[in-house]
């Protein structure tokens, strides 16, 4: 098993950083391809906001979220796995969540207790 690990400077842009993690992937010779990619935590939007509210507006719900669906895209057309950090609105509360998607399908996803001080 090949696995990848991608750093890169995230914004606070999700479509920006989707694009990001596509030109990086898109990149990579055939050869090189991974069966696993490991993407940093809170890839999708970063750390640093100024108030709750502003967190609350870019955290996402993972069935439908802009994020988390264009991983889903990624990770089918390059036919590989990837765990990706986001911030996840899951009933009344915000996680520093994790998931897995392999191959466009959602395997899992853990939540961290702990996100911010917000």
């Amino acid at each position: 098993m090949k696995i990848s690990i991608l750093e890169f400077d995230i914004q606070k842009d999700k479509y920006k950083n989707l694009e990001i993690i596509n030109n990086h992937l898109k990149n990579i010779s055939t050869k090189e391809k991974s069966d696993l990619i490991i993407l940093p935590e809170l890839s999708s939007n970063g750390y640093l906001f100024e108030n709750r509210d502003e967190l609350s507006k870019t955290a996402e719900n993972i069935k439908d979220g802009i994020f988390i669906n264009g991983i889903s895209e990624i990770s089918k057309e390059y036919n590989t796995s990837i765990i990706a950090g986001f911030a996840e609105k899951f009933e009344d509360k915000i996680y520093n969540s994790a998931v897995i998607i392999d191959k466009g399908n959602i395997k899992g996803i853990y939540r961290k207790i702990h996100l911010s001080d917000f």
